[in-house]
Order: C-alpha cells, then sequence, then structure tokens
C-alpha cells in the first residue's frame, strides 16, 4: 500500500484566477472596440429628416428600438448544438435530458460526434427518433466539419478532461458556444492557460460553460437558501464519501480513468477516480461554503490530505483524507473535512453542515438527495435535477449573450450589455472560474 502525507496552505488558486482575470481586462483595454454592426432598420432612421427631431436623436432612438427587438429574436431563437463525445454520460443522461419535450422549441441537436465511426453511429441511432436532422459525424474530419459548420452555434463537449480542454478551445476560437463537461482541466496551469486564451478572443466572444451539475442541484440551492434565511453562517462541514467501485460500474471499465497520463497522479500513480469524480463534491463543498462568486474577490484556500490505496484491484491511489479552509478576507472563515473512499462495501454519502443557529445533513442515495435539519428535524427529498438545471442555466446565458450581440448595432452594447465579463458577472455557477476553483480546491487535498 502507497501513502503520502501530502500539505498545502496558500492561497495561490485565488491568486492565480485573481491575476488571469487582471490580464484579460488590461488586454481589452487596450484592444480597439469592433466596429458595430448596422441594426436592422437603423439605415432608414439615419437617414430621416423632420424639422422638430434631430437626426441623431431619431437615430439612436430607431436603432436602440430595432437592436431591442433583434435582442429579444435572438434570446427566442432555437439552439443548435453538437454533441462532442459518445461516452456513457452522452447515451446515458446528455441524450435523454435534451430529447425531453421541455426542450422543444429551445434546442435542436445537429450533430454528434465521437472519435470512431462505431461509437458515433451508436449515438447517432440512439437520438434519431426524436432528432431525425441530426447528422453523424467522426474523427478529425468530422469534427473539423462541425466547427466550421453554419448550421451549428453551440457544441457540449463530453470527453475525458485533457482532450475536453482542448476541443473546447478549438471550438471557442471558431466562435461556437460551450458547454463543457467538468473537470474542466488536469491542472492548474493548463485551466489558467485556457483561460488567457479565451480572454484573449476579445470583448465578442462565445459563451464557455463549464458543467458541474452539484452547483445545480435543488438540494444544495434549498440548503444555501436555508442558510441565508435562517442558520448564518457555516462553521464547518463534513464530508463522508464511501463510494462502491467494482466491475459491476460501466465507469470501471472507461480506460481513461485508469491512466496515469490522462489524469493526476500521487506518488507515481494514477489518482484517477479520486479526481475525476471527487471535483463533485469540491464544487458542493465551495456551494454550501458560500464561495461561489468569490474567484478573484480575496478568498483564499489551504489545506492537506493523505491518500492511499486501498482497493484489492484498483491499481491507483483510491482513499483521501484531508481538510480544507476557506477565508475570506473579513476574518470569516469555513472548515471542511473530507474524506472519501473507492473502496466501499457499500456507498454513503453525507455532508453534516454546522452554522451559526444550526444545522443540516444531506444525504445522497439511489436516484435523490435527503435534506434532514437539526433540531426541528424537518426531513425532504429532492430528485437529481443537476444536468438538467444546468444545461437550461447555460441555453440561457447562450441566448442572453446573442441578444446582447445583435443589440450591439445600435449602441455598441453600451446599454444592452457587453460579452466581457459575461459568463463570470451574470452567470457564475458555469464560469471557468468557478471551475478552476473546484479542481483547485482538490488538488489542495492532493498536495499539488
Amino acid at each position: 500500500t502507497a501513502q503520502a502525507l501530502l500539505g498545502r496552505t496558500s492561497g495561490v488558486g485565488a491568486e492565480r484566477r485573481k491575476t488571469a482575470q487582471s490580464q484579460g481586462r488590461a488586454r481589452r483595454a487596450s484592444a480597439p472596440a469592433p466596429a458595430p454592426a448596422r441594426a436592422s432598420g437603423g439605415a432608414r432612421a439615419r437617414t430621416s429628416r423632420t424639422r422638430h427631431v434631430k437626426p441623431k436623436r431619431a437615430a439612436n432612438r430607431c436603432g436602440t428600438i430595432c437592436a431591442m427587438a433583434n435582442a429579444d429574436d435572438a434570446v427566442s431563437a432555437r439552439t443548435r448544438i453538437a454533441l462532442i463525445g459518445s461516452g456513457i454520460f452522452a447515451r446515458n443522461t446528455y441524450a435523454p435530458i435534451l430529447s425531453d419535450s421541455s426542450f422543444a422549441g429551445k434546442v435542436e441537436l445537429a450533430f454528434v460526434w465521437s472519435r470512431g465511426e462505431e461509437s458515433a453511429s451508436a449515438i447517432h441511432d440512439l437520438v434519431a427518433p426524436w432528432a431525425p436532422q441530426c447528422e453523424k459525424k467522426f474523427g478529425e474530419e468530422g469534427l473539423q466539419a462541425i466547427l466550421e459548420s453554419n448550421e451549428c452555434d453551440a457544441v457540449v463537449v463530453i470527453l475525458p478532461p485533457k482532450i475536453g480542454l482542448e476541443v473546447t478551445l478549438r471550438a471557442l476560437r471558431a466562435g461556437k458556444h460551450v458547454l463543457q463537461e467538468k473537470p474542466v482541466g488536469t491542472s492548474r496551469e493548463a485551466i489558467e492557460g485556457a483561460i488567457r486564451a479565451y480572454d484573449d478572443l476579445g470583448q465578442w466572444r462565445p459563451v464557455w460553460g463549464v458543467a458541474e451539475n452539484y452547483r445545480f442541484e435543488d438540494v444544495y440551492r434549498f440548503a444555501r437558501t436555508r442558510i441565508a434565511e435562517d442558520l448564518g453562517d457555516v462553521i464547518s462541514i463534513s464530508l463522508n464519501a464511501s463510494l462502491k467501485l467494482d466491475e459491476s460500474s460501466p465507469y470501471y471499465h472507461t480506460s481513461w480513468r485508469h491512466s496515469a497520463s490522462e489524469l493526476p497522479t500521487v506518488g507515481g500513480k494514477s489518482a484517477g477516480y479520486l479526481f475525476e469524480g471527487p471535483v463533485h463534491f469540491m464544487a458542493a463543498i465551495r456551494m454550501l461554503a458560500g464561495e461561489v462568486g468569490s474567484a478573484g474577490a480575496g478568498h483564499r484556500v489551504s489545506g492537506s490530505g493523505t491518500v492511499h490505496s486501498a482497493h484489492k484491484k484498483l491499481n491507483q491511489v483510491d482513499t483521501l483524507s484531508g481538510w480544507l479552509r476557506f477565508d475570506d478576507g473579513n476574518d470569516r472563515c469555513c472548515t471542511a473535512s473530507v474524506t472519501i473512499c473507492y473502496a466501499s462495501a457499500a456507498p454513503c454519502v453525507r455532508f453534516v453542515v454546522t452554522c451559526e443557529k444550526g444545522f443540516f445533513e444531506i444525504e445522497r442515495v439511489a436516484g435523490k438527495y435527503v435534506f434532514t435539519e437539526g433540531g426541528s428535524g424537518e426531513r425532504r427529498e429532492f430528485p437529481f435535477s443537476g444536468v438538467k438545471n444546468e444545461i437550461e442555466y447555460w441555453l440561457e446565458a447562450v441566448a442572453r449573450q446573442r441578444g446582447f450581440a445583435s443589440a450591439s448595432g445600435a449602441d455598441g452594447g453600451s446599454r444592452l450589455g457587453r460579452k466581457v465579463g459575461f459568463v463570470d458577472q451574470q452567470f457564475p455557477e458555469i464560469s471557468s472560474a468557478e471551475a478552476l476553483g473546484d479542481v483547485d480546491a482538490l488538488l489542495t487535498l492532493l498536495g499539488q
């Protein structure tokens, strides 16, 4: 059994996010403004002349009205998307959710893509009954065809994190909006580099959302409401995640989760399962601690952890115990004790959260979460809803941003919105900064 005692007690992650955002703002400040596009119907208004109204004022008023109409049209328009990836989560989660009637009129599945033709055919056959217009693409040639297609507005990237981040940047550079499955990347350096590259795309860049469904589970949102309304600041969080992993799980047979090159290592051994799955728990802890939206705001994370191998067949470190401390820079802090094990005989995932005026528990069981508040004994059940909620949230961000871009012709976007900082400021739950915060907390526990 390999064992390592790991430590990290700095706010480097937060400082790096702050520095990356500051550099991005500096580059954008020095960049020339894009030439405004002509709003629909604006040319006639600009050439009108009356005795009582100045031509410029008439043009501005008409142009703004036309731009607002264009914005409304963009918000209500369907988003044509491509599913990039055909793995378990794409087939078993994304495809069924997108087929739901609630997405009718919002989404059109234009393409599915996989690295191989056989897997591309499998997911195409799966979606064909409800998306007959969908085209199958595969390989490098197929991916490039999607990125160059005018029939696709956005892509959902459901790939292992290393290649997923590479494809995400390609899509963004091609002008496609992106929803990228977590983890956003496998190292701070790679993620920070991607954020800088995204900033360099300029003021009118596409939406880059990172899909972290734990931030969108109704149970965690309800918990934050209870904290804000009655329970007061969070003092401590305890997580015990005992997880069963054996050959009966489809995820056991995904080679990249066993890879020492695709995912981080600790002491020369892969930490694949301790990285790919537990980034969810980091998102939940950060949300419960009130850390979402704190990137670059002077918040610090410190912590340490120890890892070892307990699974008889899994050739990687699979058990993690450690602690995290979140400081907001204003004499308020929250601590979290974390135990995650992939060698359990039976699953058990439970959070215990202590606040100034009470405590509660959140337990994940088959198909749902159970929320129990101490003292009152109130018990509520919440079905899994995070993936559907996050897709809807991302689609709203895409629609709003497209509306702002349409409106920019009238006044450069000064009234109706700008793309710079759009996701971080208006849709922070899917921002790359928050995804980096999740990875940063987990790497802190892993001593990296």
